[in-house]
């Protein structure tokens, strides 16, 4: 074996372990780089899937919390405000149907009121619902549904009707009237 052989294979038992050693950091480095930005990606599309829950009044006015158990009212005062909102997108769904008027020809049409759908059944469906309002709550998650797909004013009414029939039933179990109706604009 020649000196230039020898001098060879001693460079080559020097490198290798070093380029071992140097791909293997680099191997790390990339895994933790990769794993970083999943991370990170998982937290934008969440922070982007789910804005923050809307938080609730649970106070009620003193008819309903003297009418009701605790636990009804709150559930009551909840569900009145969810409707406030769907009745407000309904209308806001409307106006952006209607052709615009001489009158308010240079103001700027309304947001389009999608998202907000999105975020109002999820708030619905984050409320826990006590015993005796399950039939309500059934038959308002029907009417929510029936809302956003965008259906016939004739079969939106008739599922309005359904659950504002469930919430005179609740109040009629307790000897009190109705707190709120559902379904009218």
């Amino acid at each position: 074996m020649s000196a230039l052989e020898i001098a060879v294979n001693r460079v080559r038992g020097l490198l290798l372990p070093a380029l071992v050693f140097t791909v293997a950091v680099l191997g790390i480095a990339v895994m933790v780089l990769a794993t970083r930005l999943e991370r990170a990606n998982h937290q934008a599309a969440a922070a982007i899937a789910a804005p923050p829950a809307r938080t609730f009044p649970v106070s009620t006015s003193p008819a309903v919390a003297s009418a009701f158990p605790d636990d009804v009212a709150a559930y009551l005062t909840f569900l009145q405000k969810i409707e406030q909102d769907r009745v407000a997108l309904v209308r806001r769904k409307e106006a952006l149907s209607a052709p615009p008027s001489p009158a308010n020809a240079s103001e700027p049409p309304p947001a389009d009121p999608a998202a907000d759908w999105l975020i109002l059944v999820r708030d619905f469906h984050t409320q826990p619902i006590p015993e005796p309002c399950n039939p309500l709550a059934a038959e308002y998650g029907g009417l929510l549904n029936t809302t956003s797909s965008g259906s016939d004013t004739t079969a939106l009414d008739a599922v309005a009707a359904r659950a504002d029939g469930e919430l005179a039933k609740l109040a009629q179990r307790y000897g009190a009237p109705a707190p709120f109706k559902i379904g009218e604009k």
